[in-house]
């Protein structure tokens, strides 16, 4: 195997015992799995989809993965590395737990690693960090290994061992850009913008060519408000990807965050001509449509209307679409369907204050003034927050849209 290449958890595994993985790919924007530490998850299913059975197989085993947890564990592991396969990895938890420590020596590593990678996925990473940490004493140069140790330290909100398990990951692969990526979109989901700009400058040490690195450096930027830096991050991403897709979000992001909406329409509307879902362009271009002033009746506004709802339905966990498309229904005077999407927005990100004056902007319309007042109230809150803080809630100066991959 190259060095280069990213290991393949579990390959110890017996090759009578096959993995196809469906775990959907998550957009960080670069490239990850929503607000928890998926993207390694996912990219594992698909490495292991390569190699794996036909898709009827695939649903034969999973109906029969969905049974009780079994007196044997090799059953509850087959059970549990199935489920993982479909991105179930809340299902498979009580499977490998199961099997975990009862199974033959030759499976307990493939075990434990499953084992945590479905804690990591499932928001639990204090769970994974021992279980990591003690296959890292057995196989201390297995780079996956130590990649998802520095994603669940990450999500436990330990920089300082992330980063140390995360440059034991690169002295191994120091070229492998994903194990950058992955952690970076951890970063992303557990808002340490900071820590997101030490990773990713660790990896554009190694690949400083990296379209990919320098994007997610720029939005990382934005985040914190440095609009200068993230600026010069997402020229060198266009430069580095002209053509591409990240060109095209690098492009739409720096015009967005210079304020140039028709700059912004213009390069998320190419970029959708050669990647119609793309989630992150979606969201960008109804955010854009939306504030260069569409109104109710005009073209623009309908596709603003068209593309959030096409981008909420790619990814309703994410929040600032949310907000946008129940600003869009608030003006089309649907204040009802408008609150359902603003308070699942605040369910999503409790300190969102867009959302927040959205909410209770419609309240008020809505004549529930009492949750108005609280809704106002909560703002002026996380207003003062923000001043206090000096660095806001991590939200770049003119919001931009921040969708994962």
């Amino acid at each position: 195997m190259q060095r280069s290449e990213v290991l393949k958890p579990g390959q110890r595994r017996r090759r009578s015992r096959r993995r196809v993985f469906r775990a959907g790919v998550v957009l960080a924007l670069g490239i990850g799995l929503g607000h928890s530490q998926r993207g390694f998850a996912a990219e594992r299913a698909r490495q292991q989809n390569q190699n794996g059975s036909a898709s009827g197989e695939n649903s034969a085993s999973e109906k029969q993965a969905l049974g009780n947890v079994s007196p044997d564990p090799e059953a509850n592991l087959a059970a549990g590395i199935q489920l993982t396969g479909a991105g179930k990895f809340a299902e498979a938890i009580p499977y490998l737990e199961a099997a975990r420590g009862r199974v033959d020596p030759g499976e307990r590593f493939a075990a434990d690693f499953d084992l945590s990678l479905c804690y990591v996925a499932e928001g639990k990473p204090r769970k994974a960090i021992p279980l990591l940490v003690e296959l890292r004493k057995k196989q201390p140069n297995q780079t996956n290994v130590l990649n998802l140790l520095a994603q669940a330290y990450v999500g436990a909100g330990e920089a300082k061992p992330a980063m140390e398990a995360l440059e034991a990951a690169a002295s191994e692969n120091p070229k492998n850009e994903k194990l950058y990526l992955f952690v970076a979109d951890a970063c992303t989901a557990n808002r340490e913008y900071r820590l997101g700009v030490d990773v990713t400058s660790l990896g554009l040490r190694e690949l400083p060519d990296s379209a990919r690195l320098h994007y997610e450096q720029g939005v990382f930027y934005s985040y914190l408000g440095s609009e200068g830096k993230a600026e010069l991050d997402f020229r060198q991403a266009v430069a580095l990807g002209p053509g591409e897709i990240i060109g095209f979000m690098a492009a739409a992001q720096e015009s967005f965050l210079e304020g140039n909406l028709q700059r912004t329409i213009r390069a998320a509307q190419e970029g959708l001509r050669s990647d119609k879902g793309n989630y992150v362009l979606l969201a960008i271009l109804g955010s854009a449509l939306l504030r260069s002033g569409a109104t109710p009746g005009e073209p623009a506004f309908e596709e603003a209307f068209t593309v959030t709802r096409q981008a909420v339905a790619e990814r309703p966990q994410e929040a600032d679409s949310q907000v946008t498309l129940g600003r869009l229904y608030l003006m089309a005077g649907k204040t009802k369907k408008a609150i359902a999407h603003l308070e699942e927005a605040m369910r999503l990100d409790p300190e969102n204050r867009a959302a927040c004056m959205q909410l209770a902007t419609a309240y008020r319309q809505s004549g529930d003034m009492a949750k108005a007042k609280k809704m106002f109230e909560l703002l002026a809150r996380l207003n003062e927050r923000k001043g206090n803080s000096g660095m806001g809630d991590g939200r770049p100066a003119q919001e931009i849209p921040h969708p994962r991959r």
